[in-house]
């Protein structure tokens, strides 16, 4: 039964992330209308899906989401997900793929603003991403962490609190 469920929320999500790319703000502006990700009890974690491709599918998505306008991001900070990106890096998991994914939507988010990029900092990403880069998983995995990295830097001012760079 969970493999004909991953497979049926897997495609969804795989629509609606195809939708969002052709679309876009327009398609995930809607997306973020119909409250996707969930608030509250009911919110779905990437990390809740049984098959690491459901995972990357959702995450791909919300990819997709903090991508779009400063309102987008806004949303995808509320909705807790950013924790559960920072929780994939720091897995044990083997999938580069979806490791990349949570980076790429953490570098997104980061880039918002200094308010998410000091949200991202207090849900501990510092660490995951460098291991990453220490790691050397692949040059394209290296690439993704040194951008969201950068992404860190380049946000506009006031810069960091210094409190949360040396904490992470």
């Amino acid at each position: 039964m969970y493999r004909s469920l991953d497979r049926c929320v897997g495609t969804c999500l795989r629509r609606g992330r195809q939708c969002m790319t052709r679309l876009g703000n327009s398609a995930s502006q809607a997306v973020v209308c119909a409250q996707f990700p969930c608030h509250g009890p009911h919110s779905m974690s990437p990390l809740d899906f049984s098959t690491v491709y459901v995972a990357f599918k959702a995450v791909w998505a919300l990819v997709n989401i903090a991508s779009g306008t400063s309102d987008h991001t806004q949303n995808v900070i509320q909705s807790s997900v950013v924790p559960e990106f920072v929780n994939i890096l720091r897995s044990h998991f083997r999938i580069v793929e979806l490791k990349k994914k949570a980076t790429w939507a953490l570098g997104n988010v980061v880039d918002d603003s200094p308010e998410a990029r000091n949200s991202v900092l207090s849900d501990g990403a510092l660490k995951p991403l460098i291991a990453l880069i220490d790691i050397g998983v692949n040059s394209s995995m290296s690439r993704a962490a040194v951008k969201t990295l950068s992404n860190f830097c380049c946000v506009k001012p006031p810069p960091p609190p210094f409190e949360q760079i040396v904490r992470n």
